[in-house]
């Protein structure tokens, strides 16, 4: 039985590790360098109508299990903390396959349930809508009555320029974002 609790506390080491790898690798793309961009731009080059769309196609391709893993990671021990259960491998076991499978779930179904749907719905309307030309971040100002795609000038097959001045969030719904005062 030791020798089984043993290769548990092993494998739940090995998995956190490669799950905090994978983080890293595919899911942080703040550099753009995460994989998405990369099987994106192994299609199309940067900017161009195809890259985008095959952007938008790489959402929620992969397997989500990392976050979940790492999520059930921090959320077990402190779960047995809060409730006083003494941490042991078959309690943290439990717990844990609980919460990871509970973060699981939620994150898949809000995955294919929405993100990928409005994904789609955005991929579809770029393909049906957007010329296919190169995609100048530099000069892309959007209009409110352009669509979402780049117009291109006929006249010299340059991006039209315009502009559109996005409203605040808080608009409307009487929210300010005043310093604290400390009332004591």
């Amino acid at each position: 039985m030791l020798l089984i609790e043993f290769l548990a506390i092993i494998t739940f080491i090995i998995l956190l590790a490669a799950s905090i790898w994978m983080l890293m690798n595919f899911y942080v793309c703040d550099s753009q360098t995460c994989k998405p961009f990369n099987e994106s731009q192994d299609k199309a080059p940067k900017g161009t109508k195809t890259y985008v769309l095959s952007l938008l196609n790489e959402l929620c391709q992969d397997g989500i299990w990392p976050l979940p893993y790492i999520g059930a990671a921090i959320l077990t021990p402190l779960s047995l903390w809060f409730v006083n259960v003494p941490i042991t491998v078959k309690s943290f076991a439990l717990v844990f396959f609980i919460s990871f499978f509970t973060i699981y779930f939620l994150f898949s179904f809000f995955g294919h349930h929405y993100i990928r749907y409005i994904s789609a719905y955005t991929s579809d309307y770029i393909q049906n809508n957007c010329p296919a030309t190169i995609i100048n971040p530099a000069n892309i100002i959007y209009h409110e009555e352009d669509p979402i795609c780049n117009q291109v000038d006929e006249s010299t097959d340059q991006p039209k320029e315009s502009k559109q001045i996005f409203p605040s969030f808080s608009e409307g719904l009487g929210i300010t974002f005043a310093t604290p005062v400390n009332i004591f």
